[in-house]
């Protein structure tokens, strides 16, 4: 998917969600996972949700979302966007196998490769 500092992209992907059950991780895996993306001026809120379809947690549905924000509110307009910040993200399974909710609020870097900026890719 090409990032841009504002617009919103939607898509099907093949999408694995790496779970934590009691210390025991498992990828849990969505076939064709919907994934929005919608910015503003740099900050983005991803959704990633669909039906799993492997392990102890097929059938339920999977709910995945994140908020990027920038450090410099002002880097698509005056330079380039090439880091942005997890600042939040919640995961829930629903159904009858495997519900359960989780929330992170740890502030995590990401790059971005190919940089962007107002004018698409810097």
């Amino acid at each position: 998917m090409e990032l841009s500092c504002s617009g919103f992209h939607f898509r099907q992907i093949p999408y694995t969600f790496a779970a934590d059950f009691n210390g025991q991780q498992e990828d849990l895996t969505v076939e064709n996972c919907n994934q929005v993306v919608s910015s503003v001026n740099g900050n983005m809120f991803e959704l990633n949700l669909g039906p799993i379809t492997s392990g102890r947690c097929k059938g339920d549905l999977l709910y995945v979302q994140t908020v990027y924000t920038s450090d410099n509110p002002l880097a698509c307009a005056q330079q380039t966007l090439n880091t942005l910040r997890i600042t939040q993200m919640s995961a829930g399974i629903y159904g009858d196998n495997c519900p359960t909710e989780c929330s992170d609020y740890t502030a995590t870097s990401v790059t971005i490769n190919p940089a962007i900026n107002n004018h698409g890719q810097a």
